[in-house]
C-alpha cells in the first residue's frame, strides 16, 4: 500500500500497523483461506535460523536491569502502531516476559528463556533484519510467543482454541466495542468464551455447558451479541437472490428510506431491480422509478406492507462519504452479513433492564447494539416478542432478553425449531430453577449456564454433574493477553469487568494478624458456654438461648470495632445494653443449673474485661492507621451497617471512602482494607475473588482461623468440579488440555474449642427463626404447608408460601424513573427470589394487590371463564375418586408435559391462572376430562387466560408502579426513603427486606402470607 493512497489520521486508525493487519486479515477473508488469531508464521528456515539465535543469546550474561530498560524503549518506539494486531501481541508478549524477569517465583530456567526472547527483540541483526520494517517484526514475534508457550505452556491448548473459533467466526479479530472508554478490541478472554456459544465448535455431546468465571459481569449479554453475530455470518453466506424480493414488497433502504419493490430486468448487458417512490406536492402525486444494480441487494431489507414509502434514497450514497453501520464494517469482506436472512434466535436469561441499558449504550463502530441486530424481549407472559429498535422493520428480534428463566423456557417450548442457544446468568431468581432446564434439556435445546465462583462454590457440585463445565482459574488469567490497562471511566462496563477479572490472578488477599489475646480467651469462654446449651438439646431453657444470642453479638460486636472507643461510643452503649441483659437473665432464671450459671458468669467477665481493655486501647484500631500510613488513600470496607457511621464520621475529611458493602461493579482503585471477619456470605463478595490489588484484611487471631477455613473450603469446591466433564468434553477436537486431577481430599483446619463462626450465626439465627414458628404454629387444626421467613426492618416479619406473589418496587426507587414512565412496571417474584434490602408494597385489607387492580380492568366473566379448566379437572376428579398422582398420569399421558408438582398445583391453587403452556395443556385437559362446558368455550377460556394473564403481569403492575413512582419520588425529596415503614397511598405500605431465611419451613395455612409485628433480628 501506497503511502500517499490514504491518509490513516483520517480513517481513524492506529497506525499503518493496524492497517496491515487489517490487510492480513482481509486478504484471507477474500481469498477464501482459513483465518486465524495469531498473524501468519515466518517459513521454516527463518524460524530454524531464529531459535538457533534464541538459544546462543539466552547463555549471554547481562544485567536484566539494562535488558528492560531496552525494551521498553523498543516498545516506546512502536508505541501507537502496537495497539492492534500481530504487533500488539508482540508488544504484550515482551511485557509478559518482561514480568516473569522481575518475579522472584519464578524458576531459573523460566527466566533463562524470557531472557533470551528479551534480548531477541532488541537485536536488530536476528533472522528477519528489523529495518525491513513491519516485515522484520514477525521473527520477533515469534521468537516471543515461543518463550510464552515455554514459560506459560497452559497457553498453547488455548492459542489452538483461539484459531478455531476465529477460524468459524472470523469477525472476531475486527471485534471492537467502545462501552464509555473508547473502542475496545476483543479480548482473549472475550474470544474465548465466545467458543462456547459456538455451536460448529462444541461437542454434540456438551449440550448443556456451565461457565464458571470469577464473577460474570456483562459476559452473558457479550456471549448473546457475539452469538447472534455468528448467526449473521452464517446467513450472510447465503447470499440474496432474485426470489428473495417480489414486486410491490415494501422495502427499507439503507436503513432509512422506505420504497417498493418493482422487479428485475436486464439493461445494457447488466441484470438490476427497480424501486419506486411517491411524491406529493400540492395535493398532486408523482412516481418516480430508479434501476439499481443486482449487487446492492444487500442494502435492502422487506418491511411490512402497510409502511409509508418515505424519505430519500441515493444509488451512489454507499460511493460517497458517509456513514457505514457498525455491521458493515465488521463484516467488510465478499460475504456480508445479513440479519435478515438469521433463521434462528438467542436468548439470553438475565435482568431485562441491565441488557437494555448496555445494549443501548455499548457502541460497535459508533452504532448501539440495539441497532447493529434486532434486539429485544420476550414479553412477561412468554408469549411475545418486544423490539427495542425500528431499524430492523417488521423483522422479529433474534437476540431476546428475559429477566426469568421460567418464561424464558416457555418460549423456546412454544418455538424450539427457532432456538439456536439459551445462555443464562444463574444469579438472582435464576439459581435455583433446575425444572426450566431439564424442560429445555428434553428440547434438545442447547444452554449455557454463567455462574460466578462464589454462586458456584454455594452449590452442590452432584448439581452440575449434567454439565460440562468450564471454568476460570488464576493460572488461565494470567495465560492471556489482555488490552492495554487504561482507567476506565465511571460507565464502562466492559473495561472495568475485564479489570476486575484480570488483576483475579494476581491479587492475595493480605492478613493482617493483631495480636489481642483477650480475643481468644473471650471467644473460647463462650464456645465453652454454647457447648453447655447445645447439651441440653432442643428442650433446654430458653434463658440460656438468650445468653448465648446476645454474648455471642457482644463479643462479634466489639471484634469488628475499629474505632477509637469512648464510653458513650454507640458500640461500647450497645455492649454494655447486652451486659446488662445476659446479667438479668442469669439473676432471674430458675431453670439454669450452677454450670450453666458459672459459665454464663465467665462470660460476662471476659466481655465486660474485653471492653475494658478496648477503651484503654484498641488494637485493630491501631492496625488500621498501621495501613493507612502505607496505604494514605485505602478504601475502607464495614459490612456492619452498625459501625459504617463510626468510621464515616473519622475519615470524612480524609480521602478514605467508608462502604458498607462491596458495591457491584465498585473498583477499588487505591485498595481495599477490611476491617474484619463477617459472615461468610458477605465476605465471599469480597474474597471470591479479590476485589482489590492490594486486599488488606484486619483479623485477630480467631478471625484469622475463620479465613482459613473459608480458604480451604474454597479449594475443596474447586478440587470437586474438577471430578466433572471438563475443557475436553467440550471441545474434543483441541489436544493439550490437562487431564483432571484426581479427587484430593482437602482436611479443612480445626481448632480446639474454637467454634466455626458460621456455624455458630445460623444456630442463633435458627433459634430466633424456632421463636416465630413457636408462635405461629399453633394447635393441629390447620394443614401444614412451607413457608419462607422474611424479616422487614420496622419489626415486621412474614412467612411466605413459594407460591404467594409479593409486589417488589425497590426499582421504582432509582431516581432514573419518572413518575410517568409507562415501561415502569411492578415485579411480581416469590420469597425466595427477595434480597436483603428489596422494598415490597402491602395491602393492609387485601392479600393480592396485583388481582384487585387487575380485576379493575378485565371484562366481568372473564377470570370466571379462565377458570373454567380448573373446575373441569376439579368436576373430574370429584366424580371419578381420582388422586392428584392419578391425574398426573392421566394428563402426561395425553401428551402434558408438565411435572407433577405443577399439576397438583394447578388443581389446588386458586390463584394460579392457567398452566404456563396454557395453549397446549388447557385442550389437553379438555380432552382427559371430556367437560362440556371447557370443550364448548375452548376457544374463549384460552383468549380469557391471555386477557387476565396480561392483566395480572403487565397491565395492573404498570398502574400500580406509576402510583407507587409519585409516591416514591415524594419520600426521596422528603428523605424518608430510609424510614423502615412507609406509608403510600390508602392502606397501602412499603416495608424493606432486613433478612431473609435460605429454607422454608412448615407453619400453619393460617399463618401464612401476611405480615406480623414482631422481634427484630437480632443482629
Amino acid at each position: 500500500m501506497e503511502e500517499d493512497t490514504l491518509d490513516t489520521a483520517e480513517f481513524h486508525a492506529l497506525g499503518k500497523a493496524f492497517i496491515a493487519s487489517y490487510a492480513v486479515h482481509e486478504i484471507a477473508v477474500r481469498l477464501g483461506e482459513p483465518v486465524a488469531y495469531h498473524p501468519p508464521a515466518i517459513t521454516e528456515d527463518e524460524q530454524k535460523s531464529a531459535e538457533e539465535i534464541f538459544e546462543r543469546l539466552s547463555l549471554l550474561d547481562g544485567c536484566d536491569v539494562e535488558l528492560i530498560d531496552r525494551v521498553k524503549e523498543n516498545l516506546d518506539a512502536l508505541q501507537g502502531l502496537a495497539e492492534c494486531g500481530f504487533l500488539k501481541r508482540m508488544s504484550n508478549n515482551a511485557k509478559t516476559l518482561m514480568g516473569v524477569l522481575q518475579d522472584p517465583t519464578r524458576s531459573e530456567d523460566d527466566k533463562i528463556c524470557a531472557r533470551g526472547a528479551l534480548r531477541y527483540f532488541v537485536e536488530d541483526d536476528d533472522a528477519i533484519n528489523d529495518d525491513l520494517g513491519l516485515i522484520g517484526y514477525l521473527d520477533d514475534l515469534f521468537i516471543l510467543q515461543t518463550a510464552i508457550d515455554l514459560v506459560s505452556p497452559l497457553r498453547e491448548p488455548l492459542i489452538e482454541l483461539l484459531d478455531h473459533v476465529v477460524g468459524v467466526w472470523p469477525f472476531l479479530n475486527m471485534l471492537t466495542l467502545d462501552d464509555g472508554s473508547g473502542p475496545r478490541p476483543a479480548s482473549e478472554f472475550a474470544i474465548l468464551n465466545s467458543a462456547l456459544s459456538c455451536g460448529d465448535l462444541r461437542s454434540d455431546d456438551a449440550i448443556n455447558t456451565m461457565l464458571i468465571a470469577p464473577e460474570t459481569g456483562p459476559i452473558a449479554i457479550l456471549l448473546g451479541f457475539v452469538s447472534t453475530l455468528g448467526l449473521a455470518h452464517e446467513a450472510g453466506l447465503r447470499q440474496l437472490t432474485e426470489k428473495s424480493f417480489s414486486p410491490g414488497q415494501k422495502v427499507l433502504v439503507d436503513y432509512e428510506a422506505v420504497a417498493e419493490f418493482d422487479g428485475f430486468e436486464d439493461a445494457n448487458g447488466r441484470r438490476m431491480f427497480w424501486l419506486l417512490k411517491y411524491n406529493t406536492t400540492k395535493g398532486v402525486t408523482t412516481r418516480s422509478r430508479t434501476s439499481w444494480p443486482i449487487s446492492d441487494l444487500y442494502r435492502l431489507v422487506p418491511v411490512d406492507r402497510d409502511r409509508v414509502v418515505r424519505g430519500e434514497i441515493k444509488r451512489g450514497k454507499r460511493n460517497e462519504i458517509s456513514e457505514l453501520s457498525g455491521l458493515s464494517f465488521l463484516f467488510n469482506g465478499p460475504n456480508k452479513a445479513d440479519v435478515h436472512a438469521i433463521t434462528k434466535k438467542v436468548i439470553v436469561v438475565m435482568p431485562t433492564t441491565v441488557a437494555a441499558d448496555f445494549c443501548k449504550s455499548t457502541l460497535l463502530y459508533g452504532q448501539p447494539i440495539k441497532d447493529v441486530i434486532p434486539v429485544g424481549q420476550v414479553s412477561a407472559d412468554g408469549e411475545e416478542m418486544e423490539r427495542w429498535s425500528t431499524r430492523f422493520g417488521a423483522q422479529e428480534p433474534v437476540l431476546l432478553f428475559a429477566s426469568d428463566l421460567d418464561v424464558a423456557c416457555s418460549f423456546a417450548q412454544d418455538n424450539q425449531d427457532d432456538i439456536e442457544l439459551v445462555i443464562v446468568d444463574v444469579a438472582g431468581r435464576n439459581r435455583e430453577k433446575h425444572a426450566s432446564i431439564k424442560r429445555l434439556n428434553t428440547r434438545k435445546i442447547p444452554c449455557l449456564l454463567i455462574a460466578s465462583e462464589r454462586i458456584a462454590n454455594e452449590t452442590e457440585v452432584d448439581q452440575h454433574n449434567d454439565f460440562s463445565v468450564w471454568e476460570w482459574g488464576a493460572d488461565d488469567l494470567r495465560a492471556l493477553v489482555w488490552p492495554e490497562k487504561r482507567l476506565p471511566s465511571s460507565n464502562s462496563e466492559i473495561a472495568k469487568f475485564e479489570s476486575r477479572v484480570q488483576s483475579t490472578s494476581s491479587a492475595r488477599p493480605i492478613v493482617e494478624k493483631i495480636a489481642f489475646p483477650i480475643v481468644t480467651d473471650t471467644y473460647k469462654t463462650f464456645c465453652s458456654l454454647r457447648r453447655l446449651a447445645k447439651q441440653r438439646g432442643p428442650d433446654g431453657p430458653r434463658e440460656l438461648e438468650e445468653i448465648v444470642s446476645e454474648a455471642f453479638y457482644a463479643i462479634t460486636r466489639l471484634m469488628r470495632c475499629s474505632a477509637e472507643l469512648t464510653n458513650k461510643s454507640q458500640s461500647v452503649v450497645d455492649v454494655d445494653h447486652r451486659i446488662t441483659a445476659m446479667t438479668k437473665v442469669m439473676n432471674s432464671s430458675n431453670y439454669l443449673s450452677a454450670e450453666e450459671r458459672s459459665a454464663a458468669a465467665l462470660v460476662v467477665d471476659r466481655i465486660v474485661e474485653f471492653r475494658d481493655q478496648m477503651l484503654r486501647r484498641n488494637p485493630k484500631q491501631i492496625a488500621l492507621q498501621g495501613v493507612l500510613e502505607k496505604h494514605p488513600t485505602i478504601d475502607l470496607l464495614c459490612p456492619d451497617a452498625r459501625l459504617v457511621m463510626e468510621l464515616e464520621g473519622i475519615y470524612k475529611h480524609r480521602r478514605n471512602r467508608v462502604f458498607a458493602s462491596a458495591v457491584s461493579g465498585e473498583l477499588f482503585h487505591n485498595g481495599l482494607l477490611v476491617t474484619g471477619w463477617f459472615r461468610k456470605s458477605r465476605m465471599a463478595s469480597v474474597l471470591t475473588p479479590p476485589i482489590a490489588d492490594p486486599l488488606i484484611l484486619l483479623l485477630y487471631d480467631v478471625e484469622r482461623r475463620w479465613h482459613q477455613q473459608f480458604a480451604e473450603h474454597r479449594l475443596t469446591m474447586r478440587e470437586e468440579r474438577k471430578r466433572l466433564k471438563g475443557r475436553q468434553a467440550i471441545f474434543p477436537a483441541i489436544d493439550g488440555w490437562k487431564k483432571p486431577k484426581e479427587k484430593v481430599e482437602v482436611v479443612e483446619s480445626e481448632e480446639s474449642g474454637i467454634d466455626n463462626i458460621e456455624e455458630v450465626s445460623s444456630e442463633i439465627d435458627e433459634r430466633f427463626r424456632q421463636r416465630i414458628y413457636d408462635r405461629v404454629s399453633g394447635g393441629h387444626s390447620d394443614a401444614d404447608t412451607k413457608a419462607r421467613l422474611l424479616l422487614f426492618a420496622g419489626g415486621l416479619y412474614g412467612l411466605f408460601t413459594d407460591n404467594y406473589k409479593l409486589n417488589v418496587v425497590t426499582h421504582l426507587f432509582d431516581t432514573a424513573f419518572d413518575a410517568d414512565d409507562d415501561k415502569a412496571i411492578v415485579k411480581v417474584c416469590g420469597a425466595k427470589d427477595v434480597s436483603v434490602g428489596d422494598r415490597i408494597v402491602f395491602r393492609t385489607k387485601s392479600r393480592d394487590l396485583i388481582r384487585e387492580v387487575a380485576d379493575e380492568l378485565i371484562e366481568d366473566g372473564q377470570r370466571e371463564i379462565s377458570g373454567l379448566w380448573r373446575v373441569a379437572l376439579r368436576n373430574y376428579m370429584s366424580e371419578h375418586s381420582v388422586s392428584d398422582e392419578s391425574m398426573c398420569s392421566k394428563l402426561r399421558a395425553a401428551g402434558c408435559n408438565s411435572q407433577a408438582q405443577a399439576i397438583s398445583n394447578w388443581i389446588r391453587d386458586d390463584g394460579m391462572i392457567a398452566p404456563q403452556q396454557y395453549r397446549t395443556d388447557v385442550p389437553i385437559i379438555a380432552k382427559v376430562t371430556d367437560d362440556e362446558a371447557l370443550k364448548s368455550q375452548l376457544k374463549a377460556v384460552v383468549e380469557a387466560i391471555r386477557n387476565v394473564r396480561s392483566a395480572h403481569q403487565q397491565k395492573a403492575p404498570r398502574l400500580i408502579a406509576k402510583r407507587i413512582r409519585a409516591k416514591a419520588a415524594e419520600v426521596v425529596r422528603q428523605e424518608q426513603a430510609d424510614e423502615p415503614v412507609i406509608h403510600l397511598d390508602g392502606d397501602l405500605i412499603l416495608v424493606r427486606v432486613a433478612e431473609t431465611a435460605s429454607k422454608p419451613i412448615p407453619v400453619k395455612y393460617t399463618a401464612a402470607n401476611r405480615l406480623v409485628a414482631g422481634d427484630s433480628w437480632p443482629e
